[in-house]
């Protein structure tokens, strides 16, 4: 998989950001005037945001960051993909709401791989997010195989096993409750199979 960041940051980013850094939902109606409202703000999009990292919030700071990193700026923060473990749930059951929001993006960077008895790699699903990337533009090279097309239940899968909402992956329903999904995410996070050895640091910086 192609993980260079390309030019997917752009000022619109920023501007995403500087929306959920007041409260609001960044992310468009799909369909206008249609049954569907705008996807929630995933958690992964206020990873995305917190483009400094400094104080685990979204703030203006961030959204002026995402801008200097959209023109290229020597000061602007560098690129960075952050790993997460697509098992991870960000579903508080108690609150009806995600646990990473606006006010906290604090979060747990462990990730757990499970071995085989005397095998020393193993395979995790990890779901990708490129900082500053917060409405999700980046895209594969051309060629790459789209999880939508080998899997069109994937995200109904993890519903179903870990619990969490389909909407912390940004999946748009395409009708009643019930009905398919409609294969289109916002944000399109990268979500990909790495095979890593054991104990290894993934990669976490690009230049």
């Amino acid at each position: 998989m192609n993980r260079r960041p390309g030019n997917a940051i752009t000022s619109a980013d920023a501007l995403a950001a500087l929306k959920m850094a007041v409260g609001l939902n960044p992310n468009p109606d799909p369909d206008g005037t249609g049954p569907l409202s705008a996807p929630v703000v995933s958690p992964y999009q206020f990873l995305a945001a917190d483009a400094t990292g400094t104080d685990g919030r979204v703030t203006s700071a961030d959204a002026l960051a995402i801008l200097k990193m959209a023109v290229k700026l020597t000061t602007a923060p560098a690129k960075e993909w952050i790993f997460v473990e697509e098992s991870r749930d960000f579903w508080n059951e108690t609150t009806g709401q995600f646990t990473l929001n606006r006010n906290t993006t604090i979060w747990d960077h462990s990730i757990s791989i499970n071995l085989q008895a005397g095998a020393t790699t193993g395979t995790v699903n990890l779901v990708g997010v490129l900082k500053g990337d917060v409405n999700g533009s980046w895209a594969a090279t051309a060629g790459s195989t789209d999880l939508d097309t080998i899997d069109p239940t994937h995200f109904t899968a993890l519903n179903s096993i870990f619990g969490m909402p389909v909407g912390q992956f940004g999946v748009v329903w395409a009708g009643s409750v019930g009905q398919s999904l409609n294969p289109s995410h916002l944000p399109r996070q990268a979500v990909a199979a790495q095979v890593v050895p054991a104990n290894c640091e993934l990669p976490r910086r690009l230049a």
